[in-house]
């Protein structure tokens, strides 16, 4: 074999070694190893940490504590379970769906334990204050109006508190499983509420569809929609003049 036919038949051999070791590091990256837990081994390892974590919960025999006790192990295996399907499953309507198990567990612990605290604290007796107790006794009024938000429903409702009775829905989305659709348009998570220092104005955050939405509290109409492309929480207002929706603000503040 001729000098220059044996240099190119030699690097047309290394050319392919490289090239065969370039796609065997590819295929080793990509594909899962055989010693990485399986989807089964996943959710039964999580089940199992699970039914441990709520058989060890502290109890009391009061309802209330015990209940919050046992159900934090309990959302929190929900959490690592829909963790677990993001990383196996690939169904469209199932991811969102697991997000949104996600988001909302979360949450539901964060006031579980937040009730935990409170109950603990009340089973301390503190000094009774008459001063704060006058200070705290305002009179719910027929005008007084409570809105609460509901991330299943994406609905605001509004409720009169002088007789504890619905008024009514605002809608500002569908309820699940109509809102986990690839094609759904209307606002998710529905979250936080704030009111603007007039009291004529709601701001509501929509930590799945990232916006927030004005409302007229005098109608409860919506004035606008504002998508913000970050996931708000909560909404707090400073002192700063200035316009949105067609009212006047202390400025805006959303927290993530």
């Amino acid at each position: 074999m001729k000098p220059v036919f044996k240099s190119l038949y030699l690097g047309i051999v290394l050319c392919r070694i490289c090239l065969s070791a370039q796609a065997a590091l590819s295929h080793e990256l990509i594909t899962p190893t055989s010693s990485s837990p399986s989807f089964e081994q996943q959710m039964a390892e999580t089940t199992r940490k699970m039914d441990q974590d709520m058989v060890a919960a502290p109890l009391t025999g009061d309802p209330n504590h015990d209940f919050s006790a046992m159900m934090i192990p309990h959302h929190q295996g929900a959490i690592d379970m829909a963790k677990t399907f993001l990383l196996h499953g690939h169904d469209a309507a199932l991811r969102r769906l697991a997000q949104e198990i996600i988001v909302t567990q979360q949450q539901e612990i964060q006031v579980m334990r937040l009730r935990l605290a409170a109950l603990q604290s009340a089973a301390t007796p503190a000094p009774h204050d008459k001063k704060q107790e006058n200070n705290s006794s305002i009179p719910v009024s027929e005008k007084d109006r409570v809105y609460t938000g509901d991330q299943t429903s994406n609905t605001i409702s509004v409720i009169n508190p002088a007789s504890n009775k619905l008024l009514g829905v605002i809608r500002l989305g569908d309820p699940v499983p109509g809102a986990l659709s690839p094609l759904y348009r209307g606002q998710l998570l529905v979250h936080g509420i704030g009111f603007s220092p007039d009291h004529r104005t709601i701001a509501v955050v929509s930590i799945g569809s990232n916006s927030v939405t004005l409302i007229d509290t005098a109608t409860n109409n919506i004035k606008v929609v504002v998508y913000i492309g970050r996931s708000p929480r909560s909404v707090l207002y400073a002192r700063w003049e200035g316009t949105l929706g067609g009212c006047t603000w202390r400025r805006l503040c959303l927290c993530d």
